[in-house]
């Protein structure tokens, strides 16, 4: 068997595989074989049915993909003998066929595993630059806030306000007045940052008053909208059904007892202040750490590198992150089909498009980053590697 390889610039190989009459016939005869243990014939045992008889039984087409099958496995196989360096991933693709004088001749591709080409030595003036990592006075009094949040107590009052939270018994209703849909919203500090119509509308609204509001969807914000468009309402009653005042504690050493418990390592307000501040530290260190290693990485491909992930590993990609989106929001396949419908044909492919977008995009930083590694000799464990190892190691290579 005559073999002709292309490798091209998509992490693949062009094979071509030219087959004599003889090779053909073997070929065919092995399939033929493979179909043989499964046919049943009056007068014969089964797995001896004449191969001619076989033949006779089984699609052409079916055929046909076996003698393929078995050619192409034998080519792959002698062109792995060959060259033991080849790395072939996947299964053969854009399989076809030709007739060459009394030869066949079939074509396919054969993905192969990524290399990174380094183009140049300008990313030797690539670095990291040094984070800091100090919260600021913000990050601190955000930080404070949402622990006080946690901590709140909530308490009965009769009057709506931007300091309060309130469930409202929302009632959509038709021209006429009839009922076509109830629901609770909640309105919070949330609701009053968003949009001022919230404070306009029901600040200064006392315990079970009621608000009528025309719908107008467009003037609504989208805690009001009312989904469904064939039966749009013509206006909204609101009933202020509780209000809770947020009273938020003090962070003094009673309170911190009180809420953290005697044996807490925590117990005074500095102690909770350099607390608050170090774990701020941490997680900020850790944010900026990733965007550094992340934006050195762009700029190291840009300027020097360049990786082509054939469509055999964007493929496993794309199907793991389509499934843990599946996952995450446990949907059946018929809420899988049920979504796509809803969001149309265009936005569905566009959608599914930007996944895979992102699938390949992934393993091209994956090797590069792999390949800045090696070149850099960082001491890594490659089998396991330590939650932000490689980020730190590579980070600490231009900041010592």
């Amino acid at each position: 068997m005559e073999k002709k390889l292309n490798k091209s610039k998509l992490s693949n190989y062009e094979v071509e595989l030219h087959v004599s009459a003889d090779e053909y016939s073997q070929a065919e005869k092995k399939a033929l074989k493979h179909f043989q243990k499964d046919i049943a014939v009056d007068g014969f045992r089964k797995g001896e049915v004449p191969l001619d008889m076989v033949k006779e039984k089984v699609s052409q087409q079916y055929v046909t993909v076996g003698i393929y099958e078995e050619l192409i496995n034998t080519g792959i196989q002698e062109i792995l003998a060959d060259d033991k360096s080849a790395k072939f991933i996947g299964e053969p693709y854009d399989i076809n066929q030709d007739q060459k004088d009394d030869k066949t001749v079939i074509m396919f591709k054969l993905d192969v595993y990524p290399e990174v080409e380094i183009k140049n030595t300008k990313r030797e003036k690539v670095s990291i630059p040094a984070v800091d990592s100090k919260p600021t006075k913000e990050d601190m009094d955000n930080a404070v806030m949402q622990l006080k949040k946690n901590y709140a107590d909530y308490k009965d009052t009769d009057t709506l306000t931007e300091e309060t939270v309130s469930k409202v018994q929302v009632s959509f209703q038709d021209k006429d007045g009839k009922e076509i849909h109830k629901t609770p919203v909640f309105i919070g500090e949330q609701e009053f940052a968003a949009d001022k119509f919230w404070a306009k509308t029901f600040v200064g609204k006392k315990k079970d008053e009621t608000v009528e509001i025309a719908y107008t969807e467009k003037s609504l914000p989208q805690g009001l909208h009312y989904n469904k468009p064939w039966d749009k309402p013509a206006k909204i009653i609101a009933t202020m059904q509780d209000i809770k005042k947020v009273v938020y504690p003090e962070f003094d050493t009673a309170m911190i007892e009180k809420l953290f418990g005697k044996d807490a390592e925590v117990k005074t307000e500095k102690q909770l202040m350099d607390f608050i501040e170090k774990s701020l530290a941490e997680q900020k260190q850790e944010t900026l750490l990733v965007k550094a290693v992340e934006d050195y990485i762009q700029a190291v491909k840009k300027e020097s590198m360049e990786v082509v992930i054939p469509q055999t590993m964007t493929n496993e990609e794309y199907k793991v992150r389509v499934e843990n989106l599946h996952q995450r929001f446990g949907w059946s396949k018929e809420k899988v089909k049920q979504f796509f419908d809803q969001m149309g044909e265009e936005k569905s492919k566009a959608f599914l498009e930007d996944i895979r977008k992102a699938a390949a995009e992934s393993l091209e930083k994956f090797f590069i980053l792999k390949q800045v590694c090696d070149s850099l000799t960082l001491d890594i464990n490659r089998e396991k590697p330590g939650k932000l190892e490689i980020e730190e190691k590579l980070y600490a290579k231009f900041n010592k």
